[in-house]
C-alpha cells in the first residue's frame, strides 16, 4: 500500500494549487499511518506549505486523530510544515516577492 501510494503521489503535477489542501492532509495522514519513507513525507510536507496561505484550522485539525476519547495532533508535522512556510515568505520577502509594492 505504501510503494503504491508514493507512485502516485509521484505522478501528481508540479503546480501548488493542484489540489485542495484537505485532500494533501489526508494524503499526509495516511502516509504517516504507513510509515512512509521520510523522504516521500517531506515532498508532501512541502506541498502543502506552498498552499499554507489557503488553509483554515478545519483543515489543520484533519491531521489530528481521536485517541481515548482526546483529539491528538502530530505537532512535528505542523512544525516542519509552517517552517517551510515562513522560510518561503522570508525568502520571498528578502526578494521583494511578497505581492506588495515597495517604493525605492
Amino acid at each position: 500500500q505504501r510503494k503504491l501510494l508514493e507512485s502516485i503521489v509521484n505522478l501528481f503535477p508540479a503546480e501548488k494549487a493542484t489540489f485542495p489542501i484537505h485532500f494533501l492532509y489526508c494524503l499526509l495522514r495516511y502516509v504517516i499511518y504507513l510509515h512512509a519513507s521520510i523522504t516521500f513525507k517531506s515532498e508532501l510536507e512541502k506541498r502543502i506549505s506552498a498552499i499554507l496561505e489557503h488553509v483554515t484550522v478545519d483543515n489543520l485539525l484533519v491531521l489530528s486523530f481521536i485517541y481515548d476519547d482526546e483529539r491528538l495532533f502530530d505537532l512535528e508535522n505542523f512544525q516542519r510544515i509552517i517552517s517551510v512556510f515562513v522560510e518561503k515568505e522570508e525568502s520571498n520577502v528578502a526578494l521583494g516577492l511578497n505581492g506588495k509594492r515597495q517604493d525605492v
